[in-house]
């Protein structure tokens, strides 16, 4: 018998009057967490939430029925209706331009302020402080998210990858 199943043995040996209480409490405290992670770097909530429905449906009948259809189903449906078309390819290489020419402006914005005789004076998301902001952080984010999106684009991807190869040999 596998560590797993021992585990899960002993759970289910536990009184339902015990079991129930605590998974309601630890699976929806980890639901009801979930969008306030979210704002964290990296995927936030969502493992967070399936977590929270996992533990849910280790003793819910409803949590196990949206398991599945969070796991397996959606999934299918997603690919069944929503292909990647050149348009959306078009889409997301204008965005990924436009989000290029942002972190240029980001680096022009500090070298016109002496022509135009203006104070500096940091745009609204810079915080103030005492000491000269890091103008270059912003620049940094848009320069790499543009060319993220401009690379992951998966015909793209396989595009530069055959380049590289031609060139290395």
């Amino acid at each position: 018998m596998k560590h797993k199943d021992k585990a899960y043995q002993w759970w289910k040996s536990k009184p339902t009057h015990i079991r129930k209480p605590l998974v309601l409490t630890l699976g929806a405290l980890l639901v009801l967490i979930s969008p306030f992670t979210g704002i964290l770097p990296g995927p936030g909530g969502i493992p967070i939430f399936l977590l929270g429905i996992a533990i849910l449906a280790s003793e819910y009948d409803w949590a196990d029925r949206f398991k599945h259809l969070v796991i397996k189903v959606l999934p299918k449906k997603i690919q069944q209706y929503w292909r990647i078309t050149p348009n959306w390819l078009h889409f997301f290489d204008i965005f990924a331009l436009m989000i290029f020419f942002i972190g240029i402006a980001f680096c022009i914005w500090p070298l016109y302020l002496p022509i135009i005789n203006m104070q500096p004076s940091p745009p609204f998301f810079y915080v103030v402080t005492d000491r000269q902001q890091e103008w270059w952080i912003p620049v940094l984010a848009c320069f790499v998210a543009s060319l993220s999106i401009l690379l992951f684009n998966k015909n793209r991807l396989a595009t530069v990858k055959k380049f590289l190869r031609i060139k290395q040999s």
